[in-house]
């Protein structure tokens, strides 16, 4: 089998980000500037392939260049109307809020000063005063902590029994509807009026327990986790870049070896052994490892 050019694995491997960040635009733009993009993109590597077989190929190239620009544009377009990251969590934190909830516990000027530095760290397409961004090692720590005292408000004050956050995903269990519906409304209130933060639109699920709960890309039953179908079609897709990135030459076997491995294991955390019998096919249940 021939390997694919590098140009290919590249422009495959961002198309597929790229559609997942469009599939979780607003509601309102998806038909206007998601497909648009989306369209963009995969015109973009059929015209690749095209290219690769074509003795013609500076009048493909043109329109390759052409599209490039056009997804320039929209993205930036995009990037200024917020929609890539609206409503998400790191991009809404407030930097004032931050800052004032680290000098109730740091007292050190010079470590405060050097905390500001990173806290001020521009992130593009985030109102001034807000966002920190997703790269820095510190943000992680920084968004535990800024919903700390959330995490005793829910404990203490509302005396939730079941509570389970990861990041700014939070998980409540209660015996009776109405107890999380009032825990619901005072966490919003609390996110509101304490940190200037806000539960974004569609944000909240009140389900019963037997129904599965979706979470980090599990769905979560009594007895059973199952990976969710976003989970299962990230996986495969993951699987199928890292085999493309070994074909082409673009990383070695220990790499790919260290990859998949990393991604089963990811998959191991559910009840999936007999869809990676049936992906991988019989005796490939576990973890490539040699």
């Amino acid at each position: 089998m021939t390997p694919d050019p590098p140009l290919f694995v590249l422009w495959y491997d961002f198309t597929q980000w790229l559609l997942a960040k469009t599939g979780r635009f607003p509601k309102r733009v998806r038909f206007s500037f998601s497909n648009r993009i989306d369209n963009l993109a995969l015109d973009i590597i059929e015209a690749i392939v095209e290219a690769r077989y074509s003795a013609e190929k500076r009048a493909i190239l043109r329109r390759i260049d052409l599209n490039l620009e056009k997804l320039r544009v929209l993205l930036r377009m995009c990037c200024d109307l917020h929609y890539p990251d609206v409503r998400k969590f790191f991009d809404s934190v407030d930097h004032g809020v931050l800052k004032d909830q680290l000098r109730r516990k740091v007292k050190d000027p010079d470590l405060l000063r050097l905390l500001d530095v990173f806290i001020d760290h521009p992130v593009p397409w985030t109102e001034t005063g807000k966002g920190i961004p997703i790269g820095n090692l510190t943000s992680q720590h920084f968004a535990n902590f800024h919903l700390s005292g959330l995490d005793h408000y829910i404990k203490e004050d509302l005396r939730i029994e079941g509570y389970v956050r990861y990041m700014d995903d939070l998980v409540l269990w209660a015996d009776e509807k109405d107890t999380l519906r009032d825990a619901a409304a005072r966490i919003e209130g609390y996110l509101k009026d304490r940190l200037r933060l806000r539960v974004k639109e569609g944000g909240l699920l009140l389900a019963p327990v037997l129904q599965g709960l979706p979470f980090l890309g599990f769905r979560i039953f009594p007895g059973v986790v199952r990976i969710d179908r976003r989970g299962w079609r990230r996986f495969r897709r993951k699987v199928m870049a890292v085999d493309r990135k070994l074909i082409s030459g673009a990383v070695g076997h220990d790499t790919w070896q260290r990859s998949m491995a990393s991604l089963v294991g990811h998959l191991q955390q559910a009840d999936t052994r007999n869809l990676r019998a049936s992906f991988f096919g019989p005796g490939a249940q576990e973890a490539p490892t040699g």
